[in-house]
């Protein structure tokens, strides 16, 4: 069994955990250059660099860096994703920042026809979401 965190969630149009995950669709131009839009938006506390990566492939396909409490983003084609998030801490005791790791459960991007999704992710502590989390180390970030 593994063990849970708290992190990151997913959620259609409810908070309920550390991830909120709000499809919205937009017409044709989007639909035209082929790319869905995956924003995150940070309510952690903790400066956060999000990196997703293909869960076929396990190849990174876009890294964010999200200061707490800003909003950014990036364009992201269809298909099956995974997130893991470096969560800043404060300089430890030998003055070198510390960081916590994340990893998030794979979730699927898909654009209805004619239209492109547009997700949003909110990145909040919140134990027992609805996108479940586990911890990870820099070794899964780093790939």
């Amino acid at each position: 069994m593994s063990q849970r965190s708290a992190g990151i969630f997913i959620a259609a149009l409810v908070v309920c955990g550390s991830f909120i995950f709000l499809p919205l669709f937009e017409p044709s131009l989007a639909f035209a250059q082929g790319k869905n839009s995956l924003n995150f938006d940070n309510k952690s506390g903790q400066d956060v660099v999000v990196r997703v990566f293909n869960t076929n492939t396990d190849k990174r396909i876009a890294e964010v860096k999200v200061p707490d409490g800003q909003t950014r983003g990036t364009s992201i084609g269809d298909g099956h994703y995974y997130i893991v998030a470096k969560y800043s801490s404060q300089l430890g005791k030998d003055g070198k920042p510390s960081y916590t790791y994340s990893r998030g459960d794979p979730f699927t991007i898909q654009r209805p026809a004619g239209k492109r999704s547009r997700v949003t992710i909110t990145l909040h502590k919140v134990v027992h979401g609805n996108y479940a989390t586990v911890p990870a180390d820099e070794k899964a970030f780093e790939k």
